[in-house]
């Protein structure tokens, strides 16, 4: 994911897998969107299987590259990427 400091980040997420998924975006500052943070039980409940949720976050005050992956179980490991932030 490339994106722009100040940029609104809009990104749907549609759980094709048999789990519960949600997506955490490591080092992303979530002012007033704490909702997109991704800890399952904690800031959203989990996307489950066939649904989506939409993702929407503004990127303020940070630049480079930052990890996010799913936050749930073993899913941690295994559903992952880069958001860099130009």
């Amino acid at each position: 994911i490339y994106a722009r400091e100040g940029d609104n980040v809009n990104i749907k997420l549609t759980n094709h897998v048999q789990y519960n998924v949600t997506i955490h975006w490591h080092g992303v500052r979530q002012l007033r969107t704490g909702w997109s943070d991704g800890p399952a039980y904690i800031t959203q409940c989990p996307i489950r299987p066939g649904q989506s949720y939409l993702y929407n976050f503004t990127l303020t005050g940070q630049r480079g590259t930052l990890l996010w992956h799913a936050h749930i179980s073993w899913l941690r490991a295994t559903i992952h990427g880069a958001i860099v932030i130009l």
